[in-house]
């Protein structure tokens, strides 16, 4: 649960979403489902690579013995360590946001960027879509990645370990992770599109909420790598007493997080949404000067 609800909201995505939601709001189009789309075609490559390695292979299942004892080890420092390399990089593009919302406070509003890797290397990748349902190749092209590929490694280890006899089981996970994804990604979707059609004039609030979601994804992304890799630490060395124990269980309960997570995105994206719309009506800050 909480590799896709954290891939769910970084900063690729936040991008995707926005530019396209963005695009078809001025064309005068219906937004609401850009988010379900995308996470549905990119959690497509994931489903379907499970289901591949779900195919009977003895070779594989020996594979899978062998790494057994070490895989879960491997397996949680590598998303640890990959999820604190995600919070370090949201934390540089939410510093680059507050920049921009100070320079759009003092000299007036114009049009921002929020911008992952798949962004940075295809700028134009959305300049075709006039639909939402456009957005299901465009989310295939983004599951093509390393990271999707790290997360597809992980589901097929935790899966094919404790399902050799019935490898079919595998299939869960991935369709968990769709339907975490899809879950995650519409809210972000919907929320975006209200605030695009909100009729605000300004680029303020959609700032404003841009920030938001990149705060979020490295706040969770810093904490749930933090637990894993304590919780790998902790298992090696042998410790088990005070927070170490605390520590321990929560990574032996990973779906308790995942449900504060849920809980913690909900109630802050919709704090978040109403105290900006409340507090600066039109999405304009008070007192800015007019570039006039």
């Amino acid at each position: 649960m909480r590799v896709r609800l954290r891939h769910a909201v970084d900063a690729d995505h936040i991008a995707a979403i926005d530019n396209v939601t963005r695009r078809l709001t001025t064309n005068k189009k219906r937004p609401a489902t850009v988010g379900f789309f995308f996470a549905l075609g990119h959690s497509t490559v994931v489903v379907v690579v499970c289901g591949l390695l779900a195919l009977p292979s003895q070779n594989l299942r020996h594979a899978v013995r062998t790494a057994e004892s070490s895989g879960g080890v491997l397996g949680a420092t590598i998303s640890g360590s990959f999820l604190i390399a995600i919070a370090v990089i949201n934390s540089f593009l939410l510093r680059r946001q507050l920049q921009s919302w100070k320079e759009q406070s003092r000299y007036g509003e114009h049009e921002h960027t929020v911008a992952g890797i798949c962004m940075t290397c295809c700028p134009g990748m959305f300049n075709g879509i006039t639909a939402p349902w456009q957005m299901y190749p465009v989310g295939i092209a983004f599951g093509l990645g390393f990271d999707t590929s790290s997360e597809v490694a992980v589901l097929a280890m935790v899966g094919l370990s404790h399902s050799l006899e019935h490898p079919v089981f595998i299939m869960l996970l991935p369709l968990m992770f769709l339907a975490g994804m899809c879950f995650i990604d519409t809210i972000n979707g919907v929320l975006m599109a209200l605030v695009y059609g909100s009729g605000a004039d300004g680029s303020m609030q959609r700032l404003y909420y841009n920030m938001f979601l990149t705060a979020t994804s490295a706040a969770i992304a810093f904490t749930v790598g933090s637990l894993e890799l304590l919780g790998v630490f902790a298992t090696q060395e042998g410790l088990n007493g005070g927070c170490w124990k605390v520590i321990v269980e929560l990574n032996n309960n990973f779906e308790i997080v995942g449900m504060f997570i849920i809980i913690f995105f909900l109630t802050s994206a919709a704090t978040a949404f109403f105290c900006f719309k409340f507090a600066f009506p039109g999405g304009k800050v008070p007192g800015k000067q007019s570039d006039t």
